[in-house]
């Protein structure tokens, strides 16, 4: 004999109950749809974020580089490699009026003017091997110090040259120059003629645009003015690097 199985309606309060509960979850899957566009959102969002990080980070390294490239250009603009590059500067500078103010390179000759000039122009240096390796012209190496190179910096060799011409100036204080220099008389106007040219040619290469003006005098004519500003390459901060490097013995 087989028994039947008998269901019973639920009571007021279960069904009560169930119908709340599926108000409930309708309500969380709504507030589940209505919530999903706002989580995508912030997805993407968070997303783009880093690549516009990356973006500005490579912006403004761009910029940062291209300040120092111009920085670096400002203080050394040569074509062909230096040692002394490190210690370019540029500066504002006005020349002397040497009319009506001597400076210490001026004036009578004597031990004290020529300590002057030469105080300024023998400098041979030394640098390491690794620079001079980027030489355009190979230069010798120092018997008494290996791994170290010679050098003269050009400014030096122009300097030397105009305080030869200077001496020839002054023939009554100083012995000619072919017998200073222990050379023939022709052998000695060829290096004075080279001289002269070499400082035309370091003018020339260094050359100065430094606009002069002019002004009226009392008789009608026009003259060049002093006193105007030129754009230098620091001196002192080249000598200085020439002195920190010089050689520690003379070359025989």
């Amino acid at each position: 004999m087989s028994q039947s199985m008998k269901y019973s309606e639920p009571s007021g309060e279960m069904h009560e109950r169930l119908l709340a509960e599926k108000s409930e979850d309708a309500l969380e899957g709504s507030s589940s749809l209505m919530a999903s566009p706002r989580r995508q959102r912030r997805y993407q969002l968070l997303t783009f974020l880093p690549w516009v990080l990356l973006t500005a980070s490579i912006l403004v390294g761009s910029y940062t580089f291209s300040q120092m490239q111009r920085k670096l250009k400002a203080h050394n603009d040569q074509l062909v490699f230096s040692p002394a590059g490190e210690a370019l500067r540029y500066q504002r500078f006005v020349f002397p009026d040497a009319f009506s103010t001597k400076t210490e390179y001026m004036g009578e000759p004597g031990p004290q003017l020529d300590a002057k000039w030469e105080e300024i122009y023998n400098l041979p240096t030394r640098i390491p091997k690794w620079q001079a390796e980027k030489l355009e012209q190979p230069t010798i190496e120092l018997p008494d110090d290996p791994g170290n190179y010679v050098i003269l910096l050009d400014i030096f060799h122009s300097m030397h040259c105009l305080n030869e011409i200077r001496k020839t100036l002054h023939p009554e204080h100083y012995t000619p120059f072919y017998i200073r220099a222990n050379m023939s008389q022709e052998d000695a106007q060829s290096h004075l003629d080279h001289c002269v040219e070499h400082v035309r040619l370091a003018l020339w290469c260094n050359a100065d645009i430094s606009p002069i003006s002019f002004r009226w005098k009392k008789d009608g004519h026009s003259v060049g003015m002093h006193g105007y500003h030129h754009t230098c390459r620091d001196s002192e901060a080249i000598l200085e690097w020439a002195r920190e490097n010089r050689l520690r013995t003379p070359l025989p």
